[in-house]
């Protein structure tokens, strides 16, 4: 009987207030100013009300009780929980965030930008807060915490990685939505790609091939940098030094205008190699000469410089950054016998040269344009010398495959249009892509080869009601070297705000690169060869995941369940052919298929999760299945004033199977030790939070290198084993932010 007279009488509120006037709130996030729907409001004796997909709310008039100010209770999942005043007319609210990574906003493969945890894809974010307590240089040191991602190593080609069981040929990587290349063994060296100006991180794990083509089969890495700041000056200097030999620097200069920004990035690498066994040294000492030459991670110097500049005013939005790279990477060999006077000595320089523009504009309420213009340029010099090591001085080798050059370039342009309904009840998109690659060097066939590849690309996204939402999605396209299918991709998902649960099927296509096609390499020890019979990877995604928030006096937590199932025909593979050729072959059938399961929990000033996943690999071209296991952990305490933070990340890596060359260069099955590696940082704010200093640990378990069941490989860290990692070793950085 009472909650029918509550229900009467806020009727009757309701009414009334169209002839005495409405109290409108609009609730906004407190980090971003974003509109935040979904929030209940609890008004005193007449029930609650749900903020609108604006984030709005009427409070009828007569609810105050001629009363100035009237005492509300908010409720977001999520979100702090917090009373509230109000005053009669427009009260703007802003709520603060539990976990900025949960409630980011994010914009891969998005119609708008939203929340992660209301995008229809399973979105991962990592934010600038997350990288700096990471204290992450490169991607690599982001992603080595990352579940269902492995990262693999190579003292020579950099580090690479796997998503959900499939190689990083399947993954595309992106900086402010243009593709980064110079694949190198199929993979991008993530070592390569450096964090001094990225604002936040995007990772969609499984396909996204309607939207950005061909490797976008395992997944999406979506690397935004910095836009323009609140500050007038924004300027960054920051030193971070490890115990093996590694001392980075990065200066970036922001100057922030009214409708725009410039800005300069600079930063220096350096990293003197390390070898098992190597002491840390404090001071100076006398070393033997060469005793310590031959390193199991190669010395590298990286330069890198960016030059970004945006616009924003009357609805148009111009981002534009050019940016260049620079890294050397030394292997000096074993002194010769008999008497070691000389060596033979390999250097691999590494250029990059990217160029992006963004142009957005926001025509009115329904209408948006999108545009990306980029072109990249990579550039890859190996040169072997024999080294004099009695007066230092180098000789070119010039025997056939010692000295090589490839150089690849990309012209690339992507656009969509957007269309929203008045009431916000569907949204389309229609796009275009377009990327001509070419690749020039000795070891291709001809010396010169080129791909052409455009598509158009149609997506539409349809909410039923406040919980369920559809989005299905075609691209259809043309490509120069392969007859491109038409692929298809279906999303759905359902939101309560408590409960929320994805499924989502899609196509994948992908045309083998330029270097299966068309590389060769022959000299005394090898002899590899691209194939132009090679037929387009074809691929099925399954995904779903289901997840729950859950919130009780001040702890506040969320569950999280994933499955999903991968299936790949065609796979492309180096693999063995006769005696002596090796060449990229199709292997037929590989399936992927895994589980993980994540809870996080808040409680006042501590943030704590735990994970645990697994995943099972099948192909036609061996019996049986390979399964590998992982889990992780973090654990992180700030005080109220957050000038004090102290984090610790542990990840457990089960044993991986894998093919390799044994002994005798012949393809042997292979399973790699399990390992742990724990993390641990203490970071401290001064003056005001413009000066921070963070030490630590990496690696406190000190594992190196992992045992292999049979075999080695080529760039392994010895017979029988696999490089991991370069021990325990201690970090420090100073970082200062001067803001005016």
């Amino acid at each position: 009987m009472q909650v029918k007279c509550s229900f009467l009488v806020f009727v009757f509120c309701s009414l009334f207030s169209l002839m005495r006037g409405q109290t409108e709130l609009v609730f906004v996030d407190s980090h971003d100013s974003l509109p935040l729907p979904g929030v209940v409001i609890k008004l005193p004796n007449y029930g609650t009300i749900n903020a609108d997909a604006e984030g709005k709310v009427m409070v009828p008039a007569l609810c105050f009780q001629d009363k100035d100010s009237l005492l509300l209770e908010l409720r977001l999942v999520g979100y702090e929980t917090r009373p509230v005043y109000i005053q009669k007319g427009r009260n703007v609210i802003g709520l603060m965030s539990r976990d900025n990574t949960m409630n980011a906003v994010v914009i891969t493969a998005q119609h708008d930008a939203v929340r992660a945890d209301q995008s229809i894809h399973r979105m991962r974010v990592i934010d600038r807060k997350r990288i700096d307590q990471l204290a992450a240089i490169n991607l690599e040191d982001v992603l080595v915490q990352e579940m269902n991602i492995r990262i693999g190593q190579d003292a020579i080609l950099g580090s690479s990685l796997t998503i959900q069981g499939m190689s990083g040929s399947n993954v595309k990587i992106l900086m402010d939505g243009v593709p980064v290349i110079g694949r190198t063994d199929g993979n991008i060296d993530l070592r390569q790609i450096n964090l001094a100006n990225v604002e936040r991180i995007e990772v969609v794990q499984g396909p996204l091939s309607v939207q950005f083509g061909s490797d976008a089969i395992a997944g999406t890495i979506n690397i935004i940098t910095k836009k323009e700041g609140r500050s007038k000056w924004d300027v960054l200097a920051k030193s971070y030094a490890e115990s093996v030999g590694t001392f980075n620097n990065q200066l970036s200069v922001q100057r922030n205008f009214q409708f725009g920004y410039v800005a300069l990035d600079r930063f220096r690498n350096q990293f003197d190699g390390w070898i098992a066994g190597e002491e840390w040294q404090s001071t100076f000492k006398d070393w033997i000469a060469d005793s310590g030459r031959v390193r199991s991670w190669k010395p590298r110097l990286q330069h890198g410089m960016t030059a970004r500049a945006g616009w924003n005013k009357k609805g148009w939005r111009v981002d534009a950054a050019y940016q260049l790279f620079d890294e050397l990477i030394i292997n000096r060999g074993v002194p010769r016998a008999p008497f070691g006077e000389s060596a033979f000595d390999d250097t691999y320089h590494t250029s990059r040269n990217d160029a992006r523009l963004t142009l957005i504009k926001k025509w009115n309420e329904r209408w948006e344009s999108n545009q990306v213009f980029g072109y990249n340029q990579y550039k890859r010099r190996k040169n072997s010398y024999v080294t004099d090591l009695t007066t230092l001085d180098q000789t070119l080798v010039t025997q056939e495959g010692s000295q090589d050059t490839a150089r690849f370039d990309l012209w690339m342009s992507r656009g969509a249009v957007y269309y929203n309904s008045k009431n916000k009840k569907w949204s389309t998109e229609l796009g275009y892509d377009v990327s001509y690659e070419t690749t020039i060097g000795r070891r291709i066939a001809d010396q010169e080869q080129s791909i052409l590849d455009g598509a158009i690309f149609a997506s539409a996204m349809y909410h039923f009601n406040t919980h369920w939402t559809l989005k299905p999605g075609l691209r259809a396209g043309y490509n120069s070297a392969y007859e491109m299918p038409i692929i298809p991709s279906l999303q759905m998902m359902w939101n309560s705000g408590w409960w929320s649960w994805r499924a989502s099927y899609a196509n994948g296509f992908r045309a083998p690169a330029l270097k299966e096609l068309y590389f060769f390499f022959v000299d005394v020890n090898h002899n590899i060869q691209g194939s132009q019979d090679l037929a387009a990877e074809r691929s099925h995604q399954f995904q779903t995941s289901l997840s729950k928030k859950t919130e009780w006096k001040n702890w506040f937590g969320k569950t999280e369940m994933l499955l999903f199932y991968n299936r790949i025909q065609n796979l492309i593979s180096l693999a063995q052919v006769d005696a002596t050729l090796y060449s990229y072959v199709n292997i037929g059938r590989f399936e992927t298929a895994g589980y993980n399961v994540e809870q996080t929990i808040y409680k006042d000033n501590w943030k704590g999760t735990i994970a645990y996943g697994g995943n099972i690999r099948e192909s036609s071209d061996y019996n049986g299945s390979l399964y590998t296991q992982e889990g992780s952990a973090s654990l992180g305490w700030y005080t109220d004033s957050r000038t004090w933070n102290v984090q610790a990340f542990a990840r457990w890596l089960g044993g991986n199977p894998n093919f390799m060359l044994d002994q005798n260069d012949e393809v042997a099955l292979v399973r790699g030790e399990g390992y742990s590696m724990i993390d641990a940082n203490v970071q401290r704010y001064f003056l005001d939070k413009a000066l921070s200093l963070s030490v630590g640990v990496k690696n406190a378990l000190d594992v190196q290198a992992v045992n292999l069941a049979a075999g080695g490989g080529a760039h392994s860290g010895g017979a029988g084993q696999s490089l991991v990692a370069m021990g325990r070793y201690y970090f420090v950085s100073l970082q200062y932010n001067f803001k005016k």
